[in-house]
């Protein structure tokens, strides 16, 4: 079935049913988290709900007193706020708990054998807005169904909760292409470089043995964290020089040599000088483009251009990295069309 994937949508209404025509409760938590981020586009900022709202499933199991599926609790009587999953096979109305619905191409997407984006990851990723629309439709494969774009990021995850969840997001999604954000909580938590790199690479292997391919975020060098700038580039070294061992499944998107390159201006942050700014989330949304699309089979990208990669094994002289050196002149032409 070919399916309209800007047309996904997510409803929230207050009971235990779905009263709009064509939508249904939602089928799991794997897609509850995903649902919402479909929910909050373009939301007020004060409507959204973010990954980290979600609490997870009922904690005593089941319970048919509460909404079935996906539902949502805010100053509700005997309900703790947030997002929970109930698997109910009936459930039932609870106050003033709200139940996600969600139309038939979201639920159709997930079931089907789409081409899958997933973001996962922290906050970085759980902020991202509107990654389902942005790139939902961008990268058809071969039987023109096009990619359906999930965000299950949420905000204040490390790598090892990244790697406690991906068994469970690959039988749901079976995504081909996963974009990975994470190692700054992990640092920021008091992590070493060296063991944080060991986490990250328990977070990517089970999507690189999946078959997918991970492309990567660096970290940034956000105002701050100026006291985690050293940790940072020796967990983004690390993992550089390991893309090079992954047979082009692991790609690195550096973020923080492209904000430098930028000038690294307040203007990429939010008000918190941590997270991104809209102004950031579109050089990452720039950045990835041109990753997806590469076919070069690139390691490591930098500023638009791709600064480690492989010579084809064909070649004869194997898998060779090859650094090219962007010249500052060039990246300021680059970004003076942005």
């Amino acid at each position: 079935i070919k399916l309209n994937i800007k047309n996904m949508s997510i409803s929230l209404h207050v009971g235990n049913s779905c009263p709009t025509s064509g939508f249904t409760h939602i089928s799991s938590w794997e897609a509850c988290r995903a649902a919402l981020s479909v929910y909050s586009v373009g939301k007020e900022l004060n409507e959204i709900i973010h990954g980290s709202d979600y609490n997870g499933l009922e904690p005593s199991g089941p319970d048919e007193n509460l909404p079935k599926g996906c539902y949502y609790c805010e100053n509700v009587d005997s309900c703790d706020d947030g997002v929970w999953f109930n698997d109910a096979s009936v459930g039932s109305s609870n106050g003033g708990a709200q139940v996600f619905c969600g139309n038939e191409s979201f639920e159709l997407m997930i079931a089907s054998s789409q081409t899958t984006l997933l973001f996962v990851g922290d906050s970085d990723v759980d902020f991202w807005e509107e990654v389902e629309s942005t790139f939902g439709t961008q990268f058809p494969n071969d039987s023109s169904h096009g990619t359906a774009a999930y965000n299950v990021g949420y905000g204040g995850y490390t790598c090892e909760d990244v790697k406690n969840e991906s068994s469970d997001f690959i039988s749901a999604f079976e995504p081909s292409k996963v974009v990975l954000v994470c190692g700054e909580n992990d640092l920021s938590d008091g992590s070493t470089p060296a063991v944080t790199f060991a986490s990250y690479q328990t977070a990517v292997m089970p999507y690189v043995h999946s078959g997918a391919t991970v492309y990567s975020f660096s970290t940034k060098p956000e105002p701050a964290t100026i006291g985690l700038h050293n940790k940072y580039k020796q967990l983004d070294s690390l993992i550089k020089d390991w893309a090079a061992t992954l047979d082009g499944q692991l790609v690195f998107i550096d973020t923080s040599g492209g904000f430098e390159d930028l000038g690294n201006g307040v203007d990429l942050y939010d008000g918190d000088k941590l997270h991104l700014s809209e102004v950031g989330y579109r050089y990452w949304e720039q950045w990835l483009t041109i990753a997806l699309e590469d076919t070069s089979n690139c390691q490591v990208w930098r500023s638009r251009a791709c600064v480690q990669a492989s010579q084809s094994p064909s070649s004869g002289s194997g898998r060779v990295q090859t650094s090219i050196v962007i010249a500052s002149v060039i990246s300021a032409l680059v970004y003076s069309a942005l």
